[in-house]
């Protein structure tokens, strides 16, 4: 709200300077400023353009026009370098008060001629619908009169012989005949046409939606108006920027393993999917992607108003869960190659710069999938075995981001020996920082989990504590020909009660008693052998009062 406030403040400001700067009307030199050039990043976009503009001697307004509703007004900015030319103010100003530099801006235009076309389109077919209603009800009266003589025949109407009354009749019959087959043809093409008019009819209302969004906004749309001083006719080249939040782009990635028995690679693909809406088509812009935050520039806060919104940080490599086949997303191909780009590093900041201009649309079909990079990365692969929820091996790759570049977070694609197996997520990952991929589950590891022991009631005679002890077994058997490491994964409660008393059991004992930092959750890390079945025994057993109630999970 503050933001806001601030903002309209600036714009009567603005309004007023320009008011005062200019009692006396000056020239206005309107100009059509094109989108040269955008900087994407994964919240924003930094965009630019540049336009030509001959500029006679005296004052003037330069006058252009911007979707400033999509724009954060803030952050506009121009630029006119010139030895002639001195920049007196610049400003906004609304078009209903000041009046238009055109009779409507381009983007209305354009949406009103799309909206006349397609109701032209819409009216074709309706006259043609109504001239095959009109045959039909023509046909239709024509075979009402041809019954209405083939009564008269039949009640023996005496000025026509017999002969002439047959004759009479084939005719009658023919072009009844005739007359039905023209109702038949003409409702069938009239039907035929129904779908076609629905279609049409969409496409008018959404056109017309179009058309009167653009007109709400542009009924008190702000105008940039840069008011100049020029000394001698001059031609200066004006560059106008500002920050959008309605351009964005985010990672997509494709991570293909090639596994050599308990060893693999993992060729990692970046790719970026690109968004804007901004109401307007950016045609033949040149792209620089950042992994920057751009979005922040506009709205930078103290450090110590970020405090609440501080979160906890995972310790250890970051893991990336797997999600089903059926989510599987179908990616567009490629719109460029990385031999088309350029890619370097500025600090922590990743850039990519298409080397050749682009063409961008806006809206529900603005967006393009671009190849950025490819890299090999060693893997280390392992089985995963949590014996409580699954009996199941899981296979998982640990690799480090040698990609020469932080990896934003996106949507992944996952392969295994050329075999898509679903999709998951790539996390936000630094530079020489791990990531831990889910691979599906793995054949040739049996997994079995069975109860050895469960007691649950009083222990002795006289006493007076509730016990309960539960112990599992879990056997791991292999039927590679390879070795292959293994991580059991297992829990048991843990109390914050004095009261209650919990013992683990555990043959052999795990090798991590702390699994990824969390209480009471343990793991056991080892090499499973070909042809090699190992055991673990484990449980707990617990005591409390008798007369406490607990319950263990």
């Amino acid at each position: 709200m503050i933001r806001r406030l601030f903002f309209m403040h600036l714009v009567s400001l603005s309004l007023s300077f320009v008011a005062v700067a200019f009692t006396a009307a000056a020239d206005q030199l309107v100009v059509d400023a094109p989108v040269t050039s955008v900087i994407i990043s994964v919240g924003g976009a930094m965009v630019q353009r540049d336009v030509s503009v001959d500029i006679p001697k005296g004052r003037h307004e330069i006058v252009f026009e911007l979707p400033l509703d999509s724009i954060d007004p803030i952050s506009l900015s121009t630029s006119l370098p010139s030895a002639f030319v001195t920049i007196s103010s610049f400003g906004l100003r609304d078009r209903t008060l000041f009046g238009s530099p055109s009779s409507d801006p381009a983007d209305l235009v354009a949406a009103k001629a799309r909206r006349k076309d397609a109701e032209h389109v819409l009216f074709t077919l309706q006259d043609t619908q109504r001239t095959l209603l009109a045959s039909v009800a023509s046909a239709q009266a024509r075979m009402t009169f041809l019954n209405s003589i083939q009564g008269s025949l039949e009640d023996g109407t005496p000025t026509i012989s017999a002969g002439g009354v047959k004759s009479t009749a084939t005719t009658i019959g023919e072009e009844y005949l005739a007359a039905s087959l023209d109702v038949i043809r003409a409702e069938t093409q009239a039907r035929g046409l129904e779908r076609d008019i629905q279609e049409a009819s969409d496409a008018v209302d959404e056109t017309s939606t179009h058309v009167a969004a653009l007109e709400r906004r542009y009924d008190h749309h702000l105008i940039p108006v840069l008011a100049v001083s020029s000394t001698e006719n001059t031609t200066a080249n004006l560059s106008i920027s500002y920050l959008t939040p309605n351009a964005s782009w985010e990672s997509i990635y494709d991570v293909k393993l090639t596994q050599n028995g308990a060893e693999g690679d993992i060729e990692l693909h970046r790719n970026a999917f690109i968004n804007q809406s901004t109401n307007e088509d950016w045609i033949d812009v040149e792209v620089r992607l950042t992994t920057a935050a751009i979005e922040k520039a506009a709205n930078v806060t103290a450090p110590w108003e970020q405090l609440g919104r501080l979160h906890e940080q995972p310790n250890g490599s970051k893991m990336m869960d797997m999600a089903m086949p059926a989510m599987m997303p179908m990616l567009m191909e490629s719109a460029a190659s990385s031999s088309r780009l350029d890619v370097g590093m500025r600090g922590q900041v990743l850039e990519f710069a298409l080397q050749e201009p682009i063409d961008l649309a806006s809206g529900q079909e603005g967006f393009d999938i671009i190849e950025l990079d490819s890299v090999v990365l060693d893997a280390d692969l392992r089985l995963k075995i949590v014996p409580a929820k699954a009996e199941g091996a899981y296979l998982t790759a640990k690799f480090v981001n040698q990609t020469g570049g932080p990896l934003t977070n996106g949507n992944v694609r996952i392969f295994r020996d050329g075999l898509y197996i679903g999709t998951g997520e790539i996390p936000e990952t630094g530079i020489g920082e791990e990531i831990e991929i889910g691979l599906g589950e793995f054949d040739g590891v049996e997994v079995t989990r069975s109860v050895l022991e469960r007691m649950d009631g009083d222990r002795g005679i006289l006493t007076s504590v509730s016990q309960r002890t539960l112990l599992h077994r879990t056997e791991i058997s292999s039927h590679l020909d390879f070795a292959i490491p293994i991580e059991v994964i297992d829990g048991m409660p843990f109390s914050e009660n004095e009261d209650l008393e919990i013992t683990q059991i555990a043959t052999p004992s795990p090798t991590i008693s702390s699994y990824m930092n969390r209480r009471g959750v343990v793991a056991w890390e080892f090499s499973l052998a070909p042809g090699e079945t190992r055991r673990i025994d484990f449980g707990y057993e617990a005591r409390w009062p008798k007369d406490m109630d607990f319950i263990l999970r």
